[in-house]
C-alpha cells in the first residue's frame, strides 16, 4: 500500500509529464469523428503509456530523494560517528593523546551524552579488551623482573580508566591504588604512597598484595621520610615473602638490607631464599659469590664452636648452589 504522500508525488509527476507531451484544451473538449476514433485510441494508449512511464519515473525520483540521504548519513557515521572515531583511535592507540582525538576523550564525551547507549557499552567491551591485558602484562613483567622501564603515571591512568568501564572494580580498584602509590613514591610523597600501598592490601590477588607489602618495605626505609622505620620495613618485607613465596623481590630487597648492615649470616639465608625461586639470575650468583667470600673470612676468625658451625652450614649451602 502506497503512502498518500508517495500516491500524490507519483500522479503529479505523471500528470506534469503527460501535460508536456499532450496538452489537453480542458475547457474545449474537441468530439472526433468515427474515422478518427482510431486515431484516438491509439492516442489514450501512448498517453497511458506515458502516465506509466511518468509513474515510474516518479517511483525513482522518490526512492531517490530517500535512499540518498540515508546512505550520506550512514557513510558519515560509519566514517565520523563515535564507533569509528573509538575504532580508529585504539587502532592507532592513541589512547589519551591527541585531545579531542583519544579514546579517552572520545568515550567520555559521548559518555556526557548518552551515558547508557549501546554504543558506549560496546565500547567498552573493546576498550577493556585492548588496555586490561597490556595493563596485566606490565604488572607481571615488574612482579617478574622489577622492571624498571614501567611508566607507572601511565599505568595508573590505564588502571583508572579500566576501573570506570569494567564491572571488575574490587580487583582493579586494589591495582589501581597500587599503581598510584608508584606514582607518589617515585615524586617523593611517600605519605600518599604508604596510603595507597596499604588500601592495595585489600587485593584478593597474592601477587599484588606481596607487591604491596613489598612496598611498604620500601618506603619505610626511606632515609628523608619523618616515619622512616627499618623494624616496620623488614617486617613488611618478611610479610610480602610469607604472602606469596614464588615472590622473588622480598627475600632479595631482604639480603640487600643485611648486606648494608654486614650481616652475612642473614644475607646468606635470603640469598637462598631468593635462589630457590629463581636461579641461575646473574645478580643474585654475584652477591651469593660475595657473601660466601665474607662468610669464609668471618670462620676463619671465629672462635666460638657453636658460631663457627652455623658459619660452615651457610658456607657450605652457598658453595653447593653457586657449584650447581
Amino acid at each position: 500500500m502506497v503512502c498518500p504522500f508517495c500516491k500524490e508525488l507519483i500522479d503529479s509527476t505523471a500528470s506534469l509529464l503527460l501535460e508536456q507531451y499532450y496538452p489537453i484544451d480542458r475547457n474545449h473538449p474537441v468530439q472526433l469523428p468515427n474515422s478518427l476514433l482510431s486515431n484516438e485510441s491509439r492516442s489514450v494508449e501512448v498517453r497511458n503509456e506515458v502516465k506509466r512511464k511518468g509513474n515510474v519515473l516518479a517511483v525513482v525520483v522518490l526512492v531517490i530523494l530517500l535512499v540518498v540521504p540515508i546512505v550520506s548519513y550512514t557513510l558519515y557515521i560509519n566514517k565520523y560517528g563515535f564507533s569509528a572515531r573509538i575504532n580508529q583511535a585504539l587502532a592507532t592507540n592513541h589512547i589519551f593523546e591527541p585531545a579531542g582525538e583519544s579514546v579517552f576523550d572520545i568515550y567520555y564525551a559521548e559518555k556526557r551524552s548518552a551515558a547508557d547507549s549501546q554504543e558506549l557499552r560496546s565500547a567498552a567491551v573493546k576498550i577493556e579488551a585492548k588496555l586490561a591485558p597490556e595493563a596485566a602484562n606490565n604488572i607481571d613483567r615488574w612482579y617478574k623482573e622489577s622492571d624498571q622501564s614501567i611508566n607507572w603515571r601511565y599505568l595508573e591512568k590505564v588502571h583508572a580508566f579500566l576501573y570506570d568501564i569494567s564491572s571488575k572494580k574490587q580487583e582493579l580498584q586494589a591495582i589501581k591504588d597500587y599503581c598510584k602509590g608508584q606514582t607518589a613514591f617515585e615524586s617523593g610523597d611517600y605519605d600518599l604512597a604508604i596510603t595507597c600501598y596499604i588500601n592495595a592490601l585489600k587485593s584478593s590477588d597474592k601477587k599484588i598484595k606481596a607487591l604491596a607489602q613489598n612496598a611498604i618495605g620500601r618506603t619505610y626505609l626511606q632515609s628523608n621520610w619523618p616515619y622512616n622505620n627499618e623494624g616496620q620495613a623488614i617486617e613488611a618485607y618478611k610479610q610480602a615473602s610469607s604472602i606469596d613465596p614464588d615472590f622473588l623481590w622480598a627475600p632479595y630487597n631482604l639480603a640487600n638490607y643485611y648486606i648494608r648492615k654486614n650481616e652475612w649470616i642473614e644475607t646468606s639465608k635470603w640469598l637462598l631464599k631468593a635462589w630457590e625461586i629463581s636461579p641461575k639470575r646473574s645478580f643474585l650468583e654475584k652477591r651469593m659469590k660475595n657473601t660466601l667470600t665474607r662468610l669464609k673470612k668471618l670462620y676463619t676468625k671465629e672462635k666460638d664452636p657453636d658460631k663457627k658451625l652455623i658459619l660452615k652450614q651457610q658456607i657450605d649451602e652457598l658453595s653447593n648452589k653457586i657449584e650447581l
